[in-house]
Protein backbone atom coordinates (compact mmCIF):
# COMPACT_ATOMS: atom_id res chain seq x y z
CA UNK A 1 0.00 0.00 0.00
CA UNK A 2 2.92 2.24 0.81
CA UNK A 3 4.42 1.51 -2.28
CA UNK A 4 1.02 2.21 -4.95
CA UNK A 5 0.73 5.49 -2.65
CA UNK A 6 4.44 6.68 -3.15
CA UNK A 7 4.05 6.04 -6.55
CA UNK A 8 0.72 7.94 -6.61
CA UNK A 9 2.09 10.99 -5.31
CA UNK A 10 5.26 10.85 -7.55
CA UNK A 11 2.86 10.78 -10.36
CA UNK A 12 1.18 13.72 -8.96
CA UNK A 13 3.74 15.49 -8.49
CA UNK A 14 5.48 14.77 -11.84
CA UNK A 15 2.08 16.07 -13.20
CA UNK A 16 2.16 19.22 -10.97
CA UNK A 17 5.90 20.22 -12.26
CA UNK A 18 4.96 18.90 -16.09
CA UNK A 19 1.62 21.15 -16.16
CA UNK A 20 4.18 24.26 -15.23
CA UNK A 21 6.88 23.09 -18.28
CA UNK A 22 4.31 21.69 -20.90
CA UNK A 23 5.52 18.77 -20.85
CA UNK A 24 4.83 15.84 -23.40
CA UNK A 25 4.98 12.08 -24.12
CA UNK A 26 5.08 9.83 -26.25
CA UNK A 27 2.27 6.61 -25.79
CA UNK A 28 4.36 3.62 -26.59
CA UNK A 29 1.27 1.76 -27.49
CA UNK A 30 -0.33 4.04 -29.90
CA UNK A 31 2.52 6.26 -30.79
CA UNK A 32 0.51 9.74 -30.07
CA UNK A 33 1.84 11.93 -28.18
CA UNK A 34 -0.15 12.95 -24.97
CA UNK A 35 0.53 16.44 -23.38
CA UNK A 36 0.03 17.09 -19.51
CA UNK A 37 -1.84 20.19 -19.45
CA UNK A 38 -4.55 18.93 -22.32
CA UNK A 39 -5.01 15.43 -21.12
CA UNK A 40 -3.29 15.12 -17.64
CA UNK A 41 -5.67 11.54 -16.97
CA UNK A 42 -3.51 9.98 -20.18
CA UNK A 43 -0.25 11.66 -19.01
CA UNK A 44 -0.46 10.17 -15.53
CA UNK A 45 -1.49 6.81 -17.40
CA UNK A 46 1.80 6.53 -19.44
CA UNK A 47 3.84 7.78 -16.85
CA UNK A 48 2.79 4.92 -14.36
CA UNK A 49 3.07 2.13 -17.38
CA UNK A 50 -0.37 2.05 -18.26
CA UNK A 51 -1.58 2.43 -22.08
CA UNK A 52 -3.24 6.25 -22.36
CA UNK A 53 -6.79 6.02 -23.90
CA UNK A 54 -6.09 9.42 -26.19
CA UNK A 55 -4.96 7.02 -28.37
CA UNK A 56 -6.75 5.00 -28.43
CA UNK A 57 -9.20 7.85 -28.83
CA UNK A 58 -7.95 8.66 -31.87
CA UNK A 59 -7.25 5.37 -33.66
CA UNK A 60 -11.12 4.72 -32.85
CA UNK A 61 -11.56 8.28 -34.53
CA UNK A 62 -9.47 7.41 -37.47
CA UNK A 63 -11.31 3.96 -38.05
CA UNK A 64 -14.81 5.71 -37.87
CA UNK A 65 -13.70 8.52 -40.69
CA UNK A 66 -12.08 6.16 -42.87
CA UNK A 67 -14.97 4.11 -42.66
CA UNK A 68 -17.75 6.70 -43.24
CA UNK A 69 -14.97 7.80 -46.43
CA UNK A 70 -14.96 3.98 -47.69
CA UNK A 71 -19.17 4.37 -47.65
CA UNK A 72 -19.48 8.14 -49.25
CA UNK A 73 -17.06 7.04 -51.84
CA UNK A 74 -19.09 3.78 -53.01
CA UNK A 75 -21.93 5.41 -52.84
CA UNK A 76 -20.82 7.86 -55.34
CA UNK A 77 -19.39 5.26 -57.23
CA UNK A 78 -22.83 3.29 -57.44
CA UNK A 79 -24.65 6.91 -58.46
CA UNK A 80 -21.89 7.31 -61.07
CA UNK A 81 -22.41 3.60 -62.48
CA UNK A 82 -26.34 4.20 -62.63
CA UNK A 83 -26.19 7.63 -64.06
CA UNK A 84 -24.02 6.07 -66.92
CA UNK A 85 -26.24 2.95 -67.59
CA UNK A 86 -28.94 5.31 -67.45
CA UNK A 87 -27.59 7.78 -70.11
CA UNK A 88 -26.52 4.80 -72.35
CA UNK A 89 -30.35 3.57 -71.97
CA UNK A 90 -31.79 6.98 -72.91
CA UNK A 91 -29.76 7.84 -75.68
CA UNK A 92 -29.08 5.06 -77.48
CA UNK A 93 -31.26 1.76 -78.13
CA UNK A 94 -28.58 -0.02 -79.70
CA UNK A 95 -26.90 -2.43 -77.14
CA UNK A 96 -23.53 -1.32 -75.70
CA UNK A 97 -21.59 -4.00 -77.64
CA UNK A 98 -23.20 -4.38 -80.62
CA UNK A 99 -20.36 -4.68 -83.57
CA UNK A 100 -20.02 -1.79 -85.65
CA UNK A 101 -22.21 -1.20 -88.36
CA UNK A 102 -21.64 -2.99 -92.24
CA UNK A 103 -21.07 0.16 -94.52
CA UNK A 104 -23.75 0.21 -97.25
CA UNK A 105 -22.86 -1.86 -100.38
CA UNK A 106 -23.24 0.73 -103.33
CA UNK A 107 -26.58 0.61 -105.87
CA UNK A 108 -26.26 -1.04 -109.52
CA UNK A 109 -26.77 1.56 -111.94
CA UNK A 110 -30.69 1.39 -113.29
CA UNK A 111 -30.58 -0.14 -117.16
CA UNK A 112 -31.64 2.13 -120.04
CA UNK A 113 -34.73 0.93 -121.99
CA UNK A 114 -34.05 1.97 -126.43
CA UNK A 115 -36.56 3.68 -127.53
CA UNK A 116 -38.19 5.27 -124.70
CA UNK A 117 -41.42 4.19 -125.16
CA UNK A 118 -44.51 5.69 -127.15
CA UNK A 119 -46.69 5.02 -130.29
CA UNK A 120 -45.26 3.21 -133.10
CA UNK A 121 -47.05 2.22 -136.55
CA UNK A 122 -45.41 -0.84 -137.00
CA UNK A 123 -43.88 -3.40 -134.39
CA UNK A 124 -41.06 -2.49 -132.54
CA UNK A 125 -37.61 -3.90 -131.46
CA UNK A 126 -36.76 -2.78 -127.78
CA UNK A 127 -33.13 -3.21 -126.27
CA UNK A 128 -32.18 -3.02 -122.22
CA UNK A 129 -28.44 -2.00 -121.69
CA UNK A 130 -27.00 -1.27 -118.49
CA UNK A 131 -23.45 0.60 -117.60
CA UNK A 132 -22.42 -2.24 -115.57
CA UNK A 133 -21.42 -4.58 -117.69
CA UNK A 134 -21.01 -7.35 -114.75
CA UNK A 135 -24.71 -6.60 -113.97
CA UNK A 136 -27.59 -8.92 -114.67
CA UNK A 137 -30.57 -7.17 -116.25
CA UNK A 138 -34.26 -9.23 -115.65
CA UNK A 139 -37.35 -7.91 -117.26
CA UNK A 140 -41.39 -8.16 -117.57
CA UNK A 141 -44.02 -7.48 -119.87
CA UNK A 142 -47.27 -8.46 -118.32
CA UNK A 143 -47.20 -5.09 -115.92
CA UNK A 144 -45.67 -7.02 -113.02
CA UNK A 145 -42.54 -5.58 -111.41
CA UNK A 146 -39.76 -7.42 -111.99
CA UNK A 147 -37.02 -9.24 -109.47
CA UNK A 148 -33.47 -11.46 -109.98
CA UNK A 149 -36.69 -14.15 -110.30
CA UNK A 150 -38.43 -12.31 -113.80
CA UNK A 151 -37.61 -13.41 -117.58
CA UNK A 152 -33.38 -12.60 -117.77
CA UNK A 153 -32.42 -10.03 -120.82
CA UNK A 154 -30.63 -11.86 -123.42
CA UNK A 155 -31.39 -10.11 -126.75
CA UNK A 156 -33.74 -7.33 -128.44
CA UNK A 157 -37.57 -7.85 -127.32
CA UNK A 158 -39.84 -7.51 -130.21
CA UNK A 159 -43.18 -5.36 -129.33
CA UNK A 160 -46.31 -5.82 -131.47
CA UNK A 161 -49.10 -4.30 -129.39
CA UNK A 162 -49.78 -2.43 -126.20
CA UNK A 163 -47.02 -3.33 -123.44
CA UNK A 164 -45.15 -1.72 -120.69
CA UNK A 165 -41.30 -3.30 -120.76
CA UNK A 166 -40.05 -3.01 -116.83
CA UNK A 167 -36.51 -3.79 -115.82
CA UNK A 168 -33.71 -3.50 -113.14
CA UNK A 169 -29.90 -4.29 -112.74
CA UNK A 170 -28.47 -6.20 -110.41
CA UNK A 171 -24.87 -6.79 -110.06
CA UNK A 172 -23.82 -9.55 -107.17
CA UNK A 173 -21.24 -7.25 -105.32
CA UNK A 174 -23.93 -4.74 -105.04
CA UNK A 175 -27.60 -3.60 -104.49
CA UNK A 176 -30.20 -4.11 -107.31
CA UNK A 177 -31.16 -1.12 -109.31
CA UNK A 178 -34.23 0.61 -109.43
CA UNK A 179 -37.15 -0.19 -111.79
CA UNK A 180 -37.32 1.65 -115.40
CA UNK A 181 -40.28 1.41 -117.09
CA UNK A 182 -41.00 2.52 -120.31
CA UNK A 183 -44.62 2.35 -122.59
CA UNK A 184 -44.69 1.01 -126.13
CA UNK A 185 -47.92 0.81 -127.97
CA UNK A 186 -48.27 -0.41 -131.78
CA UNK A 187 -51.14 0.89 -134.37
CA UNK A 188 -51.57 -0.24 -137.55
CA UNK A 189 -51.21 2.01 -139.78
CA UNK A 190 -54.21 3.70 -141.91
CA UNK A 191 -55.17 2.25 -144.98
CA UNK A 192 -53.51 -0.79 -144.15
CA UNK A 193 -55.77 -4.48 -143.30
Amino acid sequence: MRRTLGAAVLVLGMLAGARGAGAQMLDPSTGMVVDAATDPMDFSAIMSGQPGNAGMEAALSANAQAQEMAEQNMAAMQASTDASISAVNAGNDTPVSAPPAMPALPVTPKPVITPGGGTFTAGVQVTIEDSDSAAAVFYTTNGKRPTTSSQRYVGAIAVSAKNKVEALAFDVSMEPSGVVSKTFKVKAAKGSS
